[in-house]
């Protein structure tokens, strides 16, 4: 899976699933490998409920949360927050590492279920969240989650300065801290860089082909802004953020599988 061989992983998920039906957690990778390799999201579903089924009495918190993020994928809001209600109930009932990662997880759920048409329960929200910071085992990358969660509700509701506060405690806890003056340095030197004159020089040194372009990159590496870039241009026009290179290269690679 990590090598992006989506169809070779789902095959042997399928066939470690049909040699251990009792085992849950391989049911559960399959559910996501059927949702994001296979673009399946109700077959996803289907199996999700299979497993909570089968896990009765017990608790399992990670297949009501996996169905509240597929529903929420979906603009279910209302099933996706009934989904998310599940999973904290049950991430609540746990002792140990799992706990903290669950309910930060599930509490994110029911923010994103507002979004998609679920009935605003801000202040519930927000008192969840609260519950779960007072967690004594909350590990900092669980404590930061929450806190940029309470922030974004906080501001919601009207207190901006009170957000302000919970992004920069969350902000705190990063283990990279946001240096402010590295940023300004660097942005005026690409100013002092890229003057008029520079530009100016330059300005029939473009291509005029009309086919498109395609701006690839991992997470966080600068692609929006170079997008940004090229849209204003008054000749060009972009469609945002796109998965369509994504599918193209699991197709390919699904493929060669």
């Amino acid at each position: 899976w990590s090598f992006g061989r989506t169809g070779l992983a789902l095959r042997l998920l399928r066939r470690a699933a049909a040699l251990a039906p009792e085992e849950p957690n391989i049911k559960f990778r399959l559910a996501f490998g059927i949702w994001h390799g296979e673009n399946r999201a109700e077959a996803a579903l289907d199996l999700l409920a299979e497993l909570v089924k089968q896990a009765h009495p017990a608790p399992l918190p990670e297949a009501h949360q996996a169905a509240s993020s597929i529903l929420n994928s979906l603009g279910r809001g209302y099933q996706a927050t009934s989904a998310a209600e599940s999973a904290i109930r049950e991430a609540m009932a746990l002792e140990g590492t799992r706990h903290p990662t669950l309910l930060h997880n599930a509490l994110r759920n029911l923010v994103l279920a507002q979004s998609n048409g679920a009935d605003s329960a801000t202040e519930k929200l927000l008192a969840r969240v609260r519950e779960a910071l007072e967690a004594p085992d909350l590990p900092p990358r669980a404590r930061r989650t929450l806190l940029f969660l309470l922030a974004e509700l906080v501001e919601t509701v009207g207190a901006p300065r009170a957000a302000f506060e919970h992004f920069r405690q969350a902000q705190a806890l990063s283990t990279k801290p946001y240096d402010v003056g590295s940023e300004v340095a660097y942005v005026e030197h690409l100013a002092a860089l890229f003057t008029p004159q520079l530009l100016a020089a330059r300005k029939d040194e473009g291509d005029p082909s009309p086919q498109m372009i395609f701006v690839i990159g991992m997470p966080r590496s600068g692609t929006t802004l170079v997008e940004r870039m090229l849209c204003a241009h008054k000749e060009v026009a972009t469609i945002d953020e796109s998965v369509a290179m994504r599918d193209v290269a699991e197709v390919l690679l699904n493929l060669v599988a």
